[in-house]
């Protein structure tokens, strides 16, 4: 059987659902079918570990219920794989039939990087059913190993030390979070985790799987040592869902190559989230464009202001940053300092095209994908890396370059509290904050929008009575100049007024707002969401 689309969305995380939201506030009768292999309506992915520990159940983090999709007009198919994708015939071959479409948009998201194991006991934390198993499996554990120390490992080591199980935890690289935080920041959190049971293993991989009768007995590194354990939860990072489109007639790079308005090289075919290759303003990617030359003046140690109180950054003074601070190594001749160091041209070089797997930027290019797809022409203005994280009552945010290597850097340390800005001449290109996040947004900002804030930063130093070197920012955004303000609200935020009356009113064929908005307030908190309609 072959059925018309006007609309055809291959994906139902975050990008597919603002794309048909976005569709449906400029065309309110087109038909609009989501394909999804999950069983699930739209869920919360960030919060798939609380799931796995049974701190919550699955209704508790679906976003969209079933009866949502009805009201708004689109046709979800759950569990649905793609098998063949014509892209040029305006054609989809799925496990359901045939499947033809005016405009598509490709937001199939992203598959765990695989390990050469398999078999009881090892698991891959990537969508809600993954996390299921797991949860049915956590009865038999005493002990868990976790191999991968970047976003996706640490969170689910420390879902698990939450839950009472210990963890042990394989990392390959050097620290943890090695692609989000510099050594030092990293430190931190690794603190943090060792005071509350964790073991590390760095620069290890995995050599073999050591079984029992049942189950798992622990994990071999390729340095001989034994790491014991029940369960292997591997947390290695992700890569775009590709197979389906690889001989679908897109280009296709590390991602599906898009343009500024997210359409790919085929006319009506659209790509969003962790599938697109789209721009970036600058994220920890273009490291290896840096050069890492000093120029003169390498070093200039602002460290009086400091203890003048030039930059005092409302430290917090409690159990949690005195057990930090006691527990960090200190050198008070480089808590506060500026290292000159030149970048090579083409970091600024655009367009820089990358694939950022960000549950942010998957919404904003959902949903300019969406206005497109429906006859606008909104210019999508480019991504920037970020990360924002929470363990243990430490937070942190990185944003944009993270390492720093040819940047020229601004650190401040003390008392539990870790900054370090960086900038291209007087452009803020990346910033890492631990312990006191406060206006995160205000620097996301700049850096997205390139302000040249350096020259704020260093007046506020000299002059010794800034809190927060970038105060001068929330003037302008006072005095209008910049709209910084993130829009807080519910999926239905955004919609025409009468859709969102009648999602409002009609309970009992459209998601209340609290059955949206409470957990996306979880999100707000952990990732400094906005709602990007």
């Amino acid at each position: 059987m072959v059925v018309y689309n006007k609309y055809l969305i291959i994906g139902n995380g975050v990008a597919g659902i603002y794309c048909a939201f976005n569709i449906r506030m400029r065309d309110r009768k087109g038909e609009i079918t989501i394909v999804t292999d999950e069983n699930y309506p739209f869920y919360s992915r960030p919060l798939i570990t609380d799931v796995m520990t049974g701190k919550k159940q699955a209704d508790d983090i679906v976003l969209l219920p079933e009866n949502g999709y009805k009201r708004y007009g689109f046709t979800l198919m759950k569990g649905v794989q793609v098998k063949k994708a014509v892209f040029k015939e305006r054609c989809v071959t799925t496990t359901a039939g045939k499947q033809r479409f005016d405009r598509l948009v490709f937001a199939a998201g992203a598959v765990p990087k695989k390990i050469p194991f398999e078999g009881e006991g090892i698991f891959y934390v990537r969508t809600l059913e993954d996390a299921e198993r797991i949860r049915a499996y956590l009865p038999k554990v005493k002990k868990a190993v976790v191999f991968g120390g970047g976003p996706i490992g640490i969170k689910a080591a420390y879902a698990l030390m939450t839950a009472g199980i210990p963890v042990n935890i394989i990392i390959s690289s050097s620290q943890m979070l090695s692609r989000v935080l510099d050594e030092r920041s990293s430190h931190y959190l690794q603190v943090l985790f060792e005071q509350n049971g964790a073991r590390f293993w760095f620069n290890s991989d995995i050599k073999e799987i050591v079984r029992r009768k049942k189950g798992l007995k622990g994990i071999v590194t390729d340095k001989g040592e034994m790491v014991p354990g029940d369960i292997l939860i591997v947390g290695k990072g992700v890569n775009p869902n590709l197979d389906i489109v690889r001989n679908a007639g897109v280009r296709i790079d590390k991602g599906i190559l898009v343009d500024d308005y997210m359409e790919t090289n085929c006319e009506g075919v659209y790509a969003a989230g962790d599938v697109a290759q789209a721009k970036v303003v600058t994220n920890s990617n273009q490291q290896s464009a840096i050069s890492n030359q000093p120029s003169a003046g390498s070093s200039l140690s602002l460290q009086g202001a400091q203890h003048h109180g030039g930059l005092s950054l409302r430290a917090q003074r409690g159990n949690l940053t005195n057990r930090i601070a006691t527990a960090m190594p200190r050198d008070d001749s480089k808590m506060l300092n500026v290292e000159h160091r030149t970048l090579n041209v083409e970091l600024a070089s655009p367009p820089f095209k990358d694939v950022l797997s960000l549950w942010p930027v998957g919404a904003e290019q959902g949903k300019i994908a969406g206005q497109n797809m429906a006859g606008g022409k909104r210019v999508y203005g480019g991504g920037v890396g970020s990360n924002s994280i929470e363990y243990f009552g430490l937070k942190a945010i990185s944003m944009g370059i993270t390492r720093g290597e040819g940047c020229e850097a601004v650190l401040f340390e003390r008392d539990g509290i870790y900054r370090r800005y960086l900038f291209d001449g007087e452009r803020l290109v990346g910033a890492i904050l631990v312990g006191d996040i406060n206006d995160a947004g205000v620097l996301l900002h700049a850096i997205r929008q390139a302000l040249p804030v350096r020259g704020i930063l260093q007046s506020a130093i000299s002059s010794q009575r800034s809190a927060f070197p970038f105060q001068s920012l929330r003037g302008a955004e006072r005095r209008g100049g910049l709209s910084l303000r993130a829009q807080r609200g519910n999926l239905t935020n955004g919609l025409p007024l009468p859709l969102r009356r009648d999602c409002d009113d009609n309970k009992d064929s459209a998601p209340r707002t609290s059955e949206i908005d409470s957990p996306l307030s979880a999100l707000r908190s952990q990732l400094s969401m906005e709602v990007l309609f």
